[in-house]
């Protein structure tokens, strides 16, 4: 089996609410690939901890489209951190910016995340082009979380 990455980007939940779904962009010409989400807790030292909930696979069809997952319902905290986290079986081409901060570990691809982030190979400076989608807590409505920019 191929080995591939699992990735984390962290962010701070702006208010209490529900995350409904990730949405992915991929820039590229990746056919019959899939991709899985989830949302992970801090360890309190900017490290992906354990997995709060996972998403269903998505598979890619096209290029220049945005990919949401589903069957997500993970609740945040406002002012806590928290990481998405994404797995997928090829190198689906996200657009990103040399900013920010992304971890990855090798990790064999698996259409469920595992309950731990594995320990970190590497970090670098790169903002990819995803975002959660949230409800908020006791309202009616949803709201874009922008855990990171398209670029």
């Amino acid at each position: 089996m191929a080995m591939h990455y699992i990735y984390a980007w962290q962010f701070t939940a702006p208010q209490n609410g529900i995350i409904t779904k990730v949405s992915v962009f991929n820039s590229g010409d990746l056919y019959g690939s899939n991709f899985v989400v989830g949302i992970y807790s801090d360890t309190g030292s900017n490290y992906p901890g354990s997995k709060i909930g996972q998403a269903t696979e998505v598979a890619v069809s096209g290029s220049g489209s945005w990919f949401d997952s589903n069957a997500l319902s993970v609740e945040i905290t406002a002012g806590s951190k928290y990481w998405i986290v994404s797995n997928q079986n090829a190198n689906i081409n996200n657009n990103y910016d040399s900013s920010g901060v992304t971890k990855y570990a090798s990790l064999s691809y698996n259409s469920t995340l595992p309950a731990t982030f594995p320990a970190i190979s590497n970090e670098y400076a790169r903002t990819y082009s995803l975002y959660a989608t949230y409800t908020l807590t006791g309202s009616i409505g949803s709201k874009t979380l922008q855990a990171r920019e398209n670029y």
